[in-house]
């Protein structure tokens, strides 16, 4: 089953514990931290409720790019420095609408590319709305002690969490 249909907690342990810096996190902090990410996806999506993903896109000046024959295993991706949110039309009719069709509300390729724009709308907010900046930044992990100093890095799963939750607060499919 794809990562978007599982309850926050669910979805939260799956992301942190694929991230690179699992093994840093304390288990205790896990909840902490997927309730963090959480809460900043479900509040920056109540800002938008009610809109369409790629008219939000649209109203921000985000080119969307849709490519019959992206790579396979990548449905979406944003680049910030370009404003350009990139769909992999094929990756997302092979690999996730027909995976998922009895999740899916309404599987047509229409309504469910809103999803990924929507996943990739809410990174755009990360790095080109300073209010909301960076999720996986806002929360660090001591990485290495050296010489008493510690070095912190991001968690990079927080951002995905965050994503993940703006989707489904800003769709508000019945099966998300």
């Amino acid at each position: 089953m794809n990562t978007v249909w599982l309850d926050k907690k669910a979805l939260g342990e799956r992301l942190l514990s694929s991230d690179v810096m699992c093994n840093y996190i304390p288990q205790t902090q896990w909840p902490e931290l997927i309730d963090f990410a959480w809460d900043k996806g479900k509040q920056q999506a109540a800002k938008y409720r009610g809109q369409k993903p790629s008219d939000l896109a649209l109203e921000k000046d985000i080119t969307i790019v849709e490519h019959d024959k992206g790579p396979r295993q990548i449905y979406s991706e944003f680049y910030a420095n370009r404003k350009r949110l990139i769909l992999n039309k094929n990756c997302i009719e092979d690999n996730f609408i027909k995976k998922n069709r009895k999740y899916l509300p309404d599987d047509s390729y229409e309504a469910v590319r809103e999803l990924f724009i929507a996943h990739e709308l809410f990174h755009y907010l990360e790095c080109c709305d300073p209010a909301v900046g960076i999720t996986f930044r806002q929360r660090k992990v001591v990485a290495r002690r050296v010489f008493g100093k510690e070095w912190k890095v991001g968690i990079r799963a927080l951002s995905e969490i965050g994503a993940h939750s703006f989707s489904k607060h800003l769709l508000d499919w019945p099966a998300l």
